[in-house]
């Protein structure tokens, strides 16, 4: 049987590289980050990750419609605009040149509403990434319920606290120590 590929495109703008944006889809964790969560999408086999070569075998589906078969592309460029993201998916469904046309409607719009989600996320996760990753990061941890205040106010000067440090509060005593233990791991 003669099976024809569907193929559906989606087009994104990032305010990033396409380096950065090629890096964010490499790191461990990206493709379970991007998947959503209504759609219970099953990963069976994960070899390498975007990178050319790498292989992944996912069970899913388009709302109640399962995939036969799923080849998903991304193609990443620098434009004056930013990171232009471009995902090519080529699919074929269970009988899919008998389906009648309202059923690759209905998978396209279930397509354009998970590209949706991923589009959000990404663009969410890169501001993130770009506001929090270019400084390092100071760990405060304080023990604000047994020191005074004038002791934790002391130790968060002391530690450098700054709009990109990270203030924990545990009630444990003796934390005075723990706390320049930190400044010369941290700084």
């Amino acid at each position: 049987m003669n099976r024809r590929f569907t193929t559906f495109k989606h087009i994104s703008i990032y305010n990033c590289s396409a380096e950065e944006l090629y890096t964010w889809h490499s790191r461990s964790g990206a493709l379970e980050r991007l998947l959503p969560p209504w759609e219970k999408t099953t990963i069976l086999l994960q070899r390498g990750g975007i990178e050319p070569g790498g292989r992944v075998e996912l069970r899913m589906r388009a709302g109640l419609i399962p995939f036969s078969s799923w080849s998903h592309e991304h193609f990443f460029e620098d434009t004056r605009d930013g990171a232009m993201l471009t995902d090519v998916v080529d699919y074929v469904l269970p009988g899919h040149n008998y389906l009648p046309s309202w059923v690759k409607k209905y998978v396209t719009f279930n397509l354009e509403k998970l590209f949706a989600h991923r589009q959000r996320i990404l663009t969410e996760d890169i501001v993130l990434h770009q506001r929090y990753s270019t400084k390092p990061l100071r760990i405060l941890i304080t023990d604000i319920v047994n020191a005074s205040p004038k002791v934790s106010i002391f130790w968060t000067i002391y530690l450098g606290a700054s709009p990109t440090s990270i203030i924990i509060c545990f009630p444990f005593g003796n934390l005075a120590a723990r706390n320049v233990n930190l400044r010369h791991s941290c700084s």
